[in-house]
């Protein structure tokens, strides 16, 4: 009898742990599909240059609402190759990624009160920046987490 027990234990823990690796592919692969991953193209829009951005941040899902965030920050660009970083700060925030034509994608991690990580879908037109973001906030333990969007317009200063 105990045999028994020790068997279907085992069995109920292998079933378990297929049923998670089954959900976590389903996961990946759902999350995948709304991500346009933009590649730097032969031809880009020259982005470098100090920016204002206005971030309308939508952490209603994180139950704080929206806020609207003003930040200074500096993108340099070599070829079609981009960082945007947020100076003054310690450490300094960067996001880094790719131009294609007009189009420009950044991704970066910084702490705040946890771990956010971040990406940028933005469109360059002549002086101005607009797009929107996609955000994850974990807390410091990893056993909470949110994401959010953003509304973001920038203009070269």
């Amino acid at each position: 009898m105990n045999a028994l027990i020790k068997i279907m234990t085992v069995c109920l823990l292998l079933i378990m742990t297929s049923c998670k690796e089954v959900e976590q592919q389903k996961s990946n692969k759902s999350e995948n599909k709304n991500e346009t991953v933009l590649k730097a193209g032969e031809s880009c829009q020259d982005t470098s240059g100090k920016w204002i951005i206005e971030e309308i941040i939508d952490a209603r899902t994180c139950e704080e609402g929206e806020k609207k965030v003003e930040i200074n920050t500096l993108i340099t660009q070599i070829a079609c190759q981009a960082t945007l970083t947020i100076p003054g700060l310690d450490p300094a925030i960067s996001f880094k990624g790719v131009v294609n034509g007009k189009k420009i994608y950044l991704k970066g991690t910084y702490r705040d009160m946890g771990k956010i990580t971040k990406e940028l879908f933005l469109t360059i037109e002549g002086q101005k920046l607009v797009g929107t973001a996609k955000w994850k906030y974990t807390d410091p333990t990893g056993l909470y987490s949110c994401k959010g969007t953003s509304e973001i317009v920038g203009q070269k200063i």
